[in-house]
């Protein structure tokens, strides 16, 4: 009798000294790193940290007619380290949450009021896509292309959780079109003419810079819709590589062979489940990324360096030399996953209305885009 009741004080001893382990309230005066903010002490935790009142209507006299109020960790510091938060979504009529990602998290929404079309497009390049009404509620799998419209004729209402209490947002629209990504390299990547690209910088607020100094290659800045002679190696690559190399499964990291002809191109793409690291063993390779601050990461690279690419985030690869470019590339994941940006828009069976909505591309561009890469709509 004695013996169980010591294991039961000890079992309850160490539990009351653990305390401080179930929660990690943001110091919001300390910097933020990748696993969130530093706790705040525990003697200074008050209830208040765990309960926010300050999801109200958000503003939708915008660009697009919509409005989130975010209840993230900045906002709400008690979510810190819990792996979750929440925001409110407010759509106007015709409001529309472009096409984005969350690098970090998945979502789910819950419609508390009108009609909201949603829809996300995975990995394998299908489309997921329904109406939603007053209770309804919807998944979208973490760093996969999804969005929002207003299909309703009254404001609608909604509420988002999502699996990190940072899960940070990369809107498509911004991330091409709203910084200074050079213009050719993005006619590159995504085959959008000259003329559309330098229309949607117009009215983001994007500039067009050329590539200069350590990054002075020049590109053709005419491209037409075409599909790149060498472009058929990144759409065969496959979203799990179990099957070819099955000792890899369950070991959080895999590779593979990147070729790139003279002139060939990785279009825009993102890996869902994985970081990737790419080492450049011949030729030169244009390689960069857009951060989900809307940063551009760009650098030419030569035999021997070596570049990094964030889970989830927007990023390409073109040989920028007059010879073949030969890569390894590595992945942080068995199954990165790879949605390439143009097929996930194009190569599908997508409304053609919705992607005009929210990517803001007008009508012939996009049938065109879909004629070249087999999509219907």
């Amino acid at each position: 009798m004695i013996l169980p009741i010591f294991f039961m004080l000890s079992f309850l001893l160490s539990s009351s000294s653990c305390n401080a382990l179930d929660f990690c309230v943001a110091d919001l005066k300390t910097p933020q790193g990748l696993a969130g903010y530093s706790c705040k002490k525990l003697e200074l935790v008050t209830v208040d940290d765990f309960v926010f009142s300050g999801l109200h209507a958000g503003n939708t006299s915008n660009l697009i007619k919509a409005a989130v109020t975010p209840a993230f960790t900045a906002q709400f510091p008690g979510v810190n380290g819990l792996g979750i938060s929440i925001a409110r979504l407010d759509l106007a009529v015709g409001g529309v949450v472009p096409m984005h990602t969350h690098p970090d998290s998945s979502e789910i929404i819950v419609v508390i009021q009108g009609i909201i079309a949603a829809g996300f497009v995975s990995s394998a390049n299908k489309v997921y896509f329904k109406t939603l009404k007053t209770g309804d509620i919807m998944v979208f799998p973490q760093g996969l292309l999804h969005f929002q419209i207003n299909a309703g004729t009254t404001p609608a209402l909604a509420y988002v959780s999502f699996s990190s209490p940072s899960p940070g947002v990369q809107i498509l629209d911004f991330a091409l079109f709203g910084n200074d990504l050079p213009s050719n390299i993005i006619e590159e990547t995504i085959f959008l003419d000259d003329a559309q690209v330098k229309k949607l910088k117009g009215v983001l607020g994007g500039t067009g810079r050329q590539l200069d100094g350590d990054d002075d290659i020049k590109f053709k800045s005419e491209l037409l819709i075409v599909v790149p002679k060498a472009i058929a190696l990144p759409y065969e690559l496959p979203n799990r590589f179990e099957p070819r190399f099955p000792g890899v499964n369950g070991l959080g990291i895999s590779i593979a062979r990147l070729d790139l002809a003279v002139g060939g191109v990785v279009p825009m793409h993102t890996h869902p489940d994985s970081s990737e690291i790419i080492v450049v063993i011949q030729g030169i390779i244009d390689a960069g990324f857009v951060s989900s601050a809307n940063k551009v990461y760009f650098k030419t690279l030569k035999t021997g360096d070596i570049m990094v690419f964030p889970q989830g985030l927007l990023h390409f690869q073109i040989n920028a030399g007059t010879t073949p470019a030969l890569a390894y590339v590595s992945f942080s994941s068995p199954s990165p996953g790879v949605q390439i940006l143009d097929f996930a828009l194009f190569g599908n069976d997508l409304p053609s209305n919705i992607i005009e909505e929210t990517i803001f591309l007008d009508d012939a561009q996009v049938k065109k885009l879909k004629g070249v890469l087999g999509g219907t709509g």
